[in-house]
C-alpha cells in the first residue's frame, strides 16, 4: 500500500486588502477649500475650482481631462480604471458653480467655509460643493485601499449648472463619448434621499394689451392689469389639467412671479406683463410654444385684450427606471439612516435630465444637504452628512 505524500504547506496568507475608509478631516478640509474658492455664476467662472480639484485628484486618477467647450467654463473628468465596458462603470457628477451670495445677509460669512456646531457653512456647501467633496473623498479612499470591488469610477465635475448647464453637460453631450455606464448619481442636495424623478420647469412671459384711458373716462378703457388678474385666477387650474403627468411626480404648479403694468395711478392701464414659473411632473406633455399658446388662448378667450407669449426657459421633466444601481442606492441610503420615502420627485431639473436624454444613462439624484437651503441665506450642511455621503459613494463602488 502506497503511503500518500504529505500535503504541501500552504503559503502564508498575505495582508488582507485594506477596507476603504473615509478620512473625515481630509473630507472637511476639501469642502472648506471649495467653499472658499468662489465660483459664483454669472459673476465668476469655475476655473479656480477646477484647478483645485485637478490638483487634489492628480496623484490618484488614471487620467484627468479638462474639456472647455465654452471659453473660461471648464469641465473636469477623472477616470479610475479603464472605464472601457470590460466591467461596470459608475459615474458621479456635480456642478462646480454656485449662485451669488450677499455677505451682509448671512449670520456667518458665506465664503469662508466656517465649521460651527457640527455644520459647514457657506455658499455651495449643499449645492453642490459638499457633494463634490464627498465624491472626491470616496475616490481617494477607494484608491488608497487598492480600488477593491467590481467596478470602475468616472468623476465628472461640470460648469454652468446654475444657468441651465449649457457650458456643462449640454455642451459635453455634443462633444463627449461616454464609456458604457451602469448609471450615474448627481450629487445635488436631497438629504441623502434618492430621487429618480424630477419635475420640469418652464418660464413663461405673457404680454397683455388692452386700451389705456384716463380714469375720468374709465368706461372707454380696457384694463390689461385686470385681465392679468383674471389670468392669474384661471391659469393654475388650466395648466394643471393640460400638463398633468405621473401622479407620483407631484402636481403641476403655476406661480405668478412678476407682474408689471400701468403708467400712472389715474389711468386705465393699457398694457401689462406677467411672468410665470410652471413646474411639471414627468410623464406629461412638454411645455412647447404651441402648447403654451393653446393654454393661454383658453384662459384669455373671454378677455377683450390682445396678447403674446414667450418661453423664457424650459427644462423638461424626466425620470429613470428602477435598476440594480437604484436598488443599491436605496438600500445604502436606508442603511445610512435616511428617512424612508416611497419614490420622491425632485422639485426641479438637474443635469440628470441630460444624462437620461442625451446619453441614455439611468441617472439618480442623491447628495448631502437640504434642498430648501440651496440658493438661500445661511446655506449649510452637517459634517456628519458629508461623511455619510462619502461613505455612500464608497459603498456604491465596492458592492
Amino acid at each position: 500500500m502506497t503511503t500518500p505524500p504529505p500535503p504541501l504547506p500552504r503559503p502564508a496568507a498575505g495582508p488582507a486588502p485594506a477596507e476603504p475608509a473615509v478620512d473625515e478631516q481630509r473630507l472637511v478640509s476639501l469642502a472648506r477649500r471649495l467653499v472658499r474658492t468662489r465660483s459664483d455664476n454669472p459673476l465668476t467662472t469655475e476655473q479656480a475650482v477646477v484647478r483645485l480639484l485637478a490638483d487634489v485628484l492628480a496623484d490618484s486618477a488614471d487620467e484627468l481631462t479638462i474639456v472647455e467647450d465654452v471659453p473660461a467654463r471648464p469641465n473636469l473628468l477623472a477616470r479610475y480604471g479603464p472605464c472601457d465596458g470590460s466591467r461596470p462603470t459608475l459615474l458621479l457628477t456635480a456642478a462646480t458653480d454656485t449662485v451669488p451670495a450677499v455677505p451682509e445677509d448671512w449670520r456667518r460669512p458665506p465664503f469662508e467655509g466656517v465649521v460651527a456646531d457640527g455644520e459647514l457653512w457657506g455658499r455651495g456647501s449643499t449645492d453642490m460643493k459638499g457633494g463634490i467633496a464627498a465624491a472626491v473623498e470616496a475616490a481617494l479612499a477607494h484608491h488608497a485601499a487598492g480600488r477593491p470591488g467590481p467596478r470602475d469610477l468616472l468623476l465628472v465635475f461640470t460648469a454652468d449648472g446654475e444657468r441651465g448647464g449649457r457650458a456643462g453637460w449640454q455642451a459635453l453631450a455634443d462633444t463627449l463619448r461616454l464609456p458604457p455606464l451602469e448609471g450615474a448619481v448627481v450629487l445635488a442636495p436631497t438629504g441623502l434621499v434618492p430621487h429618480r424623478m424630477e419635475r420640469g420647469v418652464a418660464w413663461l412671459g405673457v404680454d397683455l394689451d388692452g386700451r389705456e384711458a384716463p380714469a375720468s373716462r374709465a368706461q372707454d378703457g380696457v384694463s390689461a392689469v385686470l385681465a392679468a388678474c383674471r389670468l392669474a385666477e384661471r391659469l393654475p387650474a388650466a395648466a394643471a389639467a393640460r400638463f398633468a403627468g405621473n401622479p407620483a411626480g407631484g402636481p403641476v404648479t403655476a406661480t405668478l412671479g412678476r407682474i408689471t403694468g400701468g403708467t400712472r395711478v389715474n389711468a386705465v392701464p393699457g398694457s401689462c406683463r406677467t411672468e410665470w414659473d410652471l413646474r411639471l411632473p414627468p410623464g406629461g406633455p412638454e411645455a412647447t410654444e404651441e402648447a403654451v399658446r393653446a393654454l393661454l388662448a383658453d384662459c384669455l378667450a373671454e378677455e377683450d385684450v390682445t396678447w403674446r407669449s414667450e418661453l423664457l426657459m424650459t427644462a423638461d421633466a424626466s425620470e429613470s427606471p428602477v435598476t440594480p444601481l437604484w436598488d443599491r442606492l436605496v438600500a445604502a441610503c436606508g442603511d445610512a439612516g435616511s428617512p424612508a420615502h416611497p419614490d420622491p420627485v425632485y422639485p426641479g431639473p438637474t443635469d440628470a435630465r441630460t444624462l437620461r436624454r442625451r446619453f441614455a444613462v439611468p441617472a439618480y439624484v442623491c447628495g448631502p444637504g437640504e434642498q430648501r437651503l440651496a440658493h438661500g441665506v445661511d446655506e449649510r450642511v452637517p459634517v456628519s452628512e458629508l461623511r455619510a455621503a462619502a461613505e455612500l459613494c464608497l459603498s456604491l463602488l465596492r458592492e
